[in-house]
């Protein structure tokens, strides 16, 4: 479900109109996550690594209305669910577009994922479905961190779904920490918003 936005009323009525002119609205930031006390829960649980920290940041995207806020025939509207969208390795090297729409139990939400990822291995084509817009795209780079990051985009006066990325947990004296990769259209995303999704799903890693 989806709720139109009133943009008379809306506090942020200014700041969209103005971002909104923008050749380019998007920007990046990266951000490491503390992921110490997540990897040894995670390994103690036996639970799938990726898929757990994919289904909190999809939670903490619940929390934050602004990442589920989108631009649609030149409105806004904000999708109560959203899915998300990973790029899934395929045996070949090459990988494909999925959509694992969420759910509030982690059980359900790793099985709809495993035959997700287990359909897209399956097939040839990338299913690029850009009319897509109650979704936020993720990757992960597992080979490597980063403490910078750009992303491809495309359409970029129309395009409004959020982009995360993340890289490899790396140890430091005895800390673990990941990088994101975070991608936002400013006429709909603040800073202050990022900051709220950061301390969402920081708090969702550590209990």
């Amino acid at each position: 479900m989806k709720r139109m936005i009133d943009l008379k009323s809306w506090k942020r009525r200014e700041h969209y109109l103005f971002f909104r002119r923008f050749n380019d609205p998007f920007y990046d930031v990266t951000v490491h996550f503390d992921m110490t006390a997540f990897s040894r829960n995670v390994k103690e649980s036996g639970a799938p690594l990726f898929l757990s920290y994919l289904y909190a940041s999809l939670k903490a995207v619940h929390q934050i209305p602004a990442f589920r806020l989108r631009i649609e025939n030149d409105k806004v509207v904000e999708f109560d669910r959203v899915a998300a969208g990973p790029a899934i390795e395929r045996p070949d090297g090459t990988f494909g577009f999925s959509r694992i729409a969420y759910d509030e139990d982690f059980n359900a939400f790793c099985k709809k994922a495993r035959e997700e990822t287990e359909r897209v291995k399956m097939r040839k084509d990338l299913h690029d479905d850009s009319n897509e817009l109650d979704v936020v795209y993720y990757s992960t780079l597992p080979w490597f961190g980063f403490t910078g990051l750009t992303q491809p985009r495309m359409n970029v006066k129309t395009d409004s779904v959020p982009k995360i990325v993340f890289g490899r947990i790396e140890e430091n004296n005895g800390r673990y920490r990941m990088a994101a990769g975070i991608q936002v259209n400013h006429a709909l995303v603040d800073g202050r918003d990022i900051g709220d999704y950061c301390k969402a799903f920081q708090t969702l890693l550590d209990q």
